[in-house]
C-alpha cells in the first residue's frame, strides 16, 4: 500500500496556517476515519474528493522553535489502526522586527553594560552613576520613539496594536535617526581600554547631539501609579494573608501623609477583611479614595493568575 503524506508548507512560525494532506492508495474502502496527533494534541482529518484526507490548522502557540513529527493514523470501522505514517514540519523562530536604527542602539547599550566596562567604571563612582543615567535615558528615549507594544509570554509574542500616538511618523523617524547618530558618539574603545576621561567626554558629546530627543521627551508627562499584588491564598496561611493586607495598606496610608502619590488596589476580598477587622484603617482608605489618592480598580473578587474557561478548568 502506498501512502503519501505532507505538510504544506513544511515550515512556519507560531500562528501560521498549514495544511496537512494524506492520500492512501488501494485501501480507501477499508478506511473509516483518519486523525493526526502531535504534542499531545489530536485532530480529525476530513475526506476530500479523490480519496485525499486533509486538515487546515494553525501552528499552536505552545510550540517552540524546532522540528516536530505529526503521526497520522487510519482506522477501520472497528476503530482498529490499519495505517500509521509520520511526517515532519519545522517551527521557526518568530522574526522580531527591529525598528529602524535601534539595532546599533541596543548593541552600544549592551557594550556599556558589559562586565568588563563596569569593572573600569567602578574605579570612578561618579562616572559610573553618570553612565547608568545615560543608559537609562537612552532606554526611555528608545521606548518613547518605539511604535511597538508587544506583550510577551512563554507561549506568545503579540502586538495588540494599542499604540494611539498622534505624532507624525516622519517626525518619529527623524528623531530615531538623531538617537542612532547621537549614541554613535560614545567612545566604546576608550571605555574598554580604561581611558575614562576620554569616555566621559564622549558622553557629553553624545548628550549634545541628543538634545532634540531630550526636548521631545520633555513635552510629555509620565504618570506612574503604585500597586501591591497580594496573593490571597498562595504559600502562606490564610491569617498571614490578612496580616499582609493590613501591613501593606497601613504602610501605604502612612506614606500618603508624607508623599504625593496614587495607589491602586483591586480584590474586593482584601477590603472586606480590612472593614471587618481593622475599621479604623478602612476609614483611612475611604478617605484616601475620596481624595483621589487611592484608586479602586478591577471588577473581580480576587485577582486571577489567568483567565479560565469555566469553574471546572
Amino acid at each position: 500500500m502506498e501512502v503519501r503524506a505532507r505538510v504544506e508548507p513544511s515550515e512556519g512560525k507560531v500562528g501560521d496556517s498549514v495544511r496537512l494532506r494524506v492520500q492512501f492508495a488501494r485501501m480507501e474502502a477499508q478506511i473509516k476515519s483518519v486523525y493526526a496527533t502531535a504534542n499531545h494534541e489530536r485532530w480529525q482529518l476530513h475526506k476530500e474528493k479523490g480519496g485525499e484526507y486533509s486538515l487546515n490548522m494553525q501552528i499552536p502557540p505552545f510550540l517552540s522553535a524546532g522540528t516536530y513529527n505529526i503521526n497520522i493514523f487510519a482506522e477501520n470501522e472497528k476503530k482498529k489502526k490499519i495505517v500509521e505514517v509520520t511526517v515532519s514540519f519545522m517551527v521557526k523562530d518568530e522574526e522580531v522586527e527591529e525598528e529602524p536604527g535601534f539595532s546599533r542602539v541596543n548593541h552600544i547599550i549592551q557594550k556599556m553594560e558589559s562586565a568588563k566596562c563596569k569593572t573600569f567604571l567602578k574605579e570612578n563612582p561618579l562616572l559610573l552613576e553618570k553612565t547608568e543615567n545615560y543608559v537609562l535615558s537612552i532606554r526611555v528615549a528608545k521606548r518613547l520613539l518605539s511604535s511597538k507594544t508587544y506583550q510577551t509570554s512563554p507561549f506568545l509574542r503579540k502586538d495588540p496594536g494599542v499604540n494611539k500616538s498622534l505624532v507624525p511618523k516622519r517626525h518619529i523617524s527623524k528623531l530615531r535617526k538623531i538617537l542612532s547618530a547621537g549614541i554613535e558618539k560614545i567612545d566604546l574603545k576608550s571605555l574598554t581600554e580604561g581611558n575614562l576621561a576620554r569616555f566621559e567626554k564622549s558622553i557629553e558629546v553624545s548628550l549634545k547631539e541628543l538634545m532634540p530627543v531630550q526636548k521631545f521627551a520633555k513635552e510629555y508627562t509620565l504618570h506612574l501609579t503604585a500597586n501591591a499584588h497580594i496573593d490571597l491564598a498562595w504559600l502562606w496561611r490564610w491569617k498571614e494573608t490578612v496580616q499582609i493586607c493590613h501591613d501593606t495598606f497601613s504602610s501605604v496610608v502612612d506614606k500618603m501623609q508624607r508623599y504625593s502619590f496614587t495607589f491602586t488596589q483591586s480584590q474586593a476580598q482584601t477590603y472586606k477583611w480590612i472593614e471587618e477587622r481593622y475599621p479604623d484603617l478602612f476609614r483611612e482608605i475611604q478617605k484616601a479614595v475620596r481624595q483621589g489618592k487611592w484608586e479602586i480598580v478591577g471588577g473581580m473578587w480576587a485577582e486571577p493568575d489567568c483567565n479560565l474557561i469555566d469553574g471546572e478548568s
